[in-house]
């Protein structure tokens, strides 16, 4: 009786292009993600330190830009080098889930499902992911990073999220507060501080907060946003607060000092959007929130944008460390805060920009001049959401804007090319807007306030 031999000569056809079959699959259907054309209508669009998500009505999540930790979840191993795809791709969803809300860090990003499960990706070195990596995985991947959604616990009770400079933030459906990640500033907002010594492999031995932690016993929070590295968050009452750093005045609490509590921004409760801005250090930390009436508020470092009534700071710096109001106008519906610069809708549907960051900012928006005083973009009044990255200490400034029609706008950040061969790195040349995600249907012009940054607004 003949026995039937696997390693026969004459099956090594057969076998070969079975692996070719097989190593072709999953070349396109893992290692390369496909460029998505989406049709279904934009909920939210949001930005981190130069890569970008967009949440469409049917829970796909597409995202584009900087993917060096693996910040776009899309799957295979962080490369490590500054560079991304130029173009919505999907983030890797084999399970099929409904994504509801997502919220960019500088590196990382977190996510909530539709069931109201937390996830996470990208960037891991303080466990900023809420999981903590063993050293032993670090050495055989070549790091802490994670290029696909993780789950953080068990809980699906989560409500809204926002990530800032290697930390995060989220809120339960009770209103308690959860913070995990780095926490050289108290912008954990749990009365403790954790230096940061260095950059590097030196973070893996920093003692962190690697997994979700409750902040404080309160149950009434309702939105939070975080920038590089301050907190903003708001309460049902209507009142803000803020911690972490504090160096230009950008909690907004009368004062220059640091504090990991979260502290009361004056006694107001009559806020209803807000926007903590990045910049890390004297680089251009700052804030901006609307208020019911519509008017609209700035502080820390905003003096550059020719804000009245500034005080001396410090080294007699002219900062800001209580909220004034910029401009006359009450009619703001949206705000958003980048490295330097700021943005915002009003009920007309004109879009406005303001900061200090004038080269690099006047070029992506088209060449625009004043930059150091409100300005708007266009003539156009159409536009519905905004978003500005530059979260992170380097970041420049890229603009994204949707407008009624359903199509998103980019301004290009002269660092970082989201349109290929549009500009190169390090090039002041104008850069005008390009569309570049059509939503394929029209949007009514949102005249309610809303917040734009970090998908951190329930």
């Amino acid at each position: 009786m003949k026995t039937l031999s696997l390693f026969n000569k004459k099956w090594i056809p057969i076998y070969a292009v079975v692996a070719v079959a097989v190593v072709s699959w999953c070349y396109f259907h893992i290692l390369t993600p496909a460029v998505v054309r989406e049709t279904a209508p934009v909920a939210d669009v949001v930005s981190g330190d130069g890569h970008f998500f967009a949440v469409t009505d049917t829970g796909a999540l597409l995202g584009w830009g900087r993917d060096d930790f693996g910040q776009l979840g899309r799957g295979g191993k962080p490369t490590g080098s500054w560079g991304g795809p130029s173009s919505p791709v999907a983030v890797t969803n084999k399970a099929g889930r409904r994504w509801a809300k997502v919220a960019p860090g500088d590196n990382h990003s977190l996510a909530i499902a539709a069931d109201g499960s937390l996830w996470a990706w990208g960037r891991n070195d303080v466990g900023q992911l809420g999981f903590r990596r063993h050293a032993a995985w670090n050495r055989f991947f070549g790091g802490s990073s994670v290029a696909k959604p993780v789950r953080i616990g068990s809980s699906t009770d989560w409500v809204a999220i926002s990530g800032g400079m290697m930390f995060s933030l989220a809120i339960k459906r009770d209103g308690s507060l959860w913070g995990w990640g780095g926490n050289w500033t108290g912008q954990l907002g749990d009365a403790r501080n954790v230096p940061l010594v260095g950059m590097g492999p030196v973070l893996e031995s920093l003692p962190q907060r690697a997994h979700p932690a409750q902040i404080g016993s309160d149950r009434d929070w309702i939105a939070i946003s975080a920038g590089t590295e301050h907190v903003l968050a708001q309460k049902k009452d209507g009142s803000l607060w803020a911690w972490g750093s504090n160096d230009c005045g950008q909690l907004g609490i009368g004062n220059f000092a640091a504090t990991n509590r979260p502290s009361p921004v004056g006694g107001d409760r009559d806020w209803l959007a807000f926007a903590a801005g990045g910049g890390g250090g004297w680089s251009g930390s700052h804030s901006a929130a609307i208020k019911r009436n519509g008017t609209l508020w700035v502080w820390g470092n905003w003096t550059r944008a020719t804000v009245p009534n500034a005080i001396a700071g410090p080294a007699n710096t002219n900062l800001l460390n209580r909220p004034v109001r910029l401009g006359a106008n009450s009619n703001w519906v949206r705000v958003a805060c980048g490295n330097l610069c700021g943005t915002g809708i009003r009920s007309d549907g004109t879009l406005w920009v303001w900061g200090s960051d004038t080269n690099r900012l006047n070029s992506e928006i088209g060449g625009l001049t004043g930059g150091l005083s409100m300005t708007q973009v266009g003539s156009d009044h159409d536009w519905v959401s905004v978003v500005v990255d530059g979260n992170g200490i380097g970041g420049g400034n890229s603009l994204h804007a949707l407008k009624t029609d359903g199509v998103l706008w980019s301004w290009n950040p002269t660092f970082f090319p989201l349109q290929a061969g549009e500009i190169r790195p390090g090039s002041d040349a104008d850069t005008p807007p390009r569309p570049i995600l059509s939503l394929g249907k029209s949007f009514p012009l949102n005249t309610s306030p809303g917040h734009a940054y970090s998908g951190s607004y329930p």
